[in-house]
Formats: C-alpha cells, sequence, structure tokens
C-alpha cells in the first residue's frame, strides 16, 4: 500500500495528475452542417453522418442502406434538432424525418448516443477509432462502418497506438496518414 501511495505522490510530482478532468460539451446550435458517408463493411452497405461543429466532428448516426437510402452521390446535409431525441436530416431540401427511429436495434442507438457524447465532450478521435476497431459480436459490422468513417476525421501526422511496424520492426515509427496507420521509417500502410 505504501509503495502504490508513494508511486501515486511521485506522478503528481512529475505534473501527472491521476483524476479524470470533467468537461462541459458545447451547447449543440439547432442546425449542424453534416457529411453523409456511404461505406461497406462485411458485405453491408451503411451510411453514416456526421454532424460537424466548425468542421470537427461532434454527432454520429449510422444506417443500413435498406433502412434508410441516400444517392451516393450526396455527400452532406443539415442535422437539423427538432425538439429533444429528434433529428432531422435536410439534403438539398428534401427531409428525412426523425432519424433516431431509423435504427435497427437499440444497441445501435445507444452506441451512436455513446459515441456523440464522447464527441461532444473533447474525446480523442483516434481512441474512439481504435476502441471500436476492437468491438467483437452482434454489433461489429456497425461499430466498423463508424470507426472507418471517423478515421477519415483523424489528424495527419498523429501517432498510431501500435508498437512495431509489421513489415520493418520499427518500434514507434507508426503514424495515420489519410487515415490509414503508415510507418514513417519504411512506407508500409495498413490499407
Amino acid at each position: 500500500m505504501t509503495e502504490v501511495l508513494g508511486a501515486i505522490k511521485e506522478k503528481e510530482a512529475e505534473g501527472k495528475s491521476l483524476k479524470i478532468t470533467k468537461t462541459v460539451a458545447p451547447n449543440r446550435p439547432k442546425s449542424l452542417n453534416c457529411d453523409v458517408h456511404h461505406i461497406t463493411v462485411d458485405g453491408h452497405k451503411w451510411i453514416v453522418i456526421v454532424g460537424l461543429i466548425e468542421d470537427d466532428p461532434y454527432e454520429v448516426f449510422a444506417f443500413k442502406t435498406k433502412t434508410i437510402h441516400i444517392p451516393t452521390k450526396i455527400k452532406d446535409g443539415i442535422l437539423t434538432k427538432v425538439k429533444r431525441g429528434r433529428y432531422d436530416l435536410d439534403i438539398d431540401g428534401f427531409i428525412i424525418e426523425d432519424l433516431g427511429n431509423l435504427f435497427e436495434t437499440e444497441e445501435e442507438e445507444a452506441l451512436t448516443r455513446m459515441i456523440s457524447t464522447a464527441l461532444r465532450h473533447g474525446a480523442d478521435i483516434q481512441f474512439i477509432f481504435e476502441q471500436l476497431s476492437k468491438a467483437q459480436g452482434i454489433i461489429t459490422s456497425f461499430s466498423k462502418a463508424i470507426g472507418r468513417t471517423l478515421k477519415k476525421y483523424l489528424t495527419n501526422g498523429a501517432k498510431a497506438n501500435i508498437d512495431f511496424c509489421d513489415n520493418c520492426n520499427n518500434q514507434g515509427s507508426l503514424v495515420y496518414q489519410e487515415g490509414c496507420v503508415t510507418c514513417q521509417n519504411c512506407g508500409w500502410s495498413a490499407c
């Protein structure tokens, strides 16, 4: 016990607090610009809608194309919060009402709510992407669709949380470039 407490005091002395910082999400404007992504995962076609504040992801919705159909040429729109829990999507004057009723399962709705909460409170997109990549079970295709979409918003040059390059075995040389893990040493790419 003494060693643990000593280690905690040592960490704090180094300027690294072990306390989680609480944040307050910015108020959501009535309407947000959004990007519309068309993704295929495990043979299933998905539409992932990412609401943006100043070009940063703020919220996310995802649906199979059998639930909602948006032509692949559509790349953006406007998400409007009509009332608590009701969001409409405006695509050049065509309105898709109440996106929340289009989820296939309660788990899909819950996952998008949790991801949106994390985004609103400033969680690192890279961390969210990496956690979604680890998902298993019946929601795998859904979480991969969202993860692949969020990967597009990663900052080029961000360090990947992978220790060694599969090709040259160099440690610490993996970064994200255009959403793909790339080795700065040998040029290997996971994509």
